[in-house]
C-alpha cells in the first residue's frame, strides 16, 4: 500500500488547522509506513477510503476511537499529536497561559460542547459508510 502525501496533510489541518510543514510531513511519512505495516491490510484500506471520503477528521477520529473502529486513523493521529507538539508554533495549542478563571470555564464549556457535536458528527460519518 503506497502513502497516500493527501493523509499527513488533512490529519495535519485537520489538528493544527494549517499546511503540514515538510520536515514533519517527511517524518510522518516514515511513521505511516510502518503503522501501516502494523495492521491487517483490509484496515490500511479501510484507513486510506475514509481518509478520501471524510473532510471531517476530527470528528471521524473522536468518533472511531470511542467505538474502537479504523485503529489505523486513531494510532495516525496521535503520531501527528506528537509530531505537532515539537513544533514552537503550535506551542499555543498545547499551553494555556491565560489567566483568570471565568475565561477558563467559557473554554471548557465550549470545549466540551465542541466535542459534543463532534462525536454526533464523527457517529452520523460512521453510520453513512457503514462502517
Amino acid at each position: 500500500m503506497s502513502i497516500s502525501d493527501n493523509d499527513a496533510g488533512k490529519i495535519y489541518f485537520a489538528l493544527f488547522g494549517k499546511e503540514i510543514p515538510d520536515n514533519i510531513h517527511r517524518h510522518f511519512k516514515n511513521v505511516s509506513k510502518k503503522i501501516d505495516t502494523n495492521f491487517p491490510r483490509d484496515e490500511v484500506v479501510k484507513y486510506y477510503e475514509f481518509i478520501r471520503k471524510t473532510d471531517d477528521l476530527e470528528a471521524l477520529e473522536l468518533a472511531a476511537r470511542y467505538l474502537r473502529k479504523i485503529p489505523v486513523l486513531t494510532e495516525k493521529f496521535k503520531i501527528m499529536v506528537y509530531l505537532g507538539e515539537t513544533m514552537p508554533e503550535n506551542y499555543h495549542i498545547f499551553i494555556n497561559e491565560n489567566p483568570g478563571r471565568f475565561r477558563g470555564y467559557i473554554e471548557m464549556i465550549f470545549s466540551v460542547m465542541r466535542t459534543v457535536i463532534k462525536m454526533m458528527k464523527g457517529l452520523i460519518i460512521i453510520s453513512v459508510y457503514r462502517l
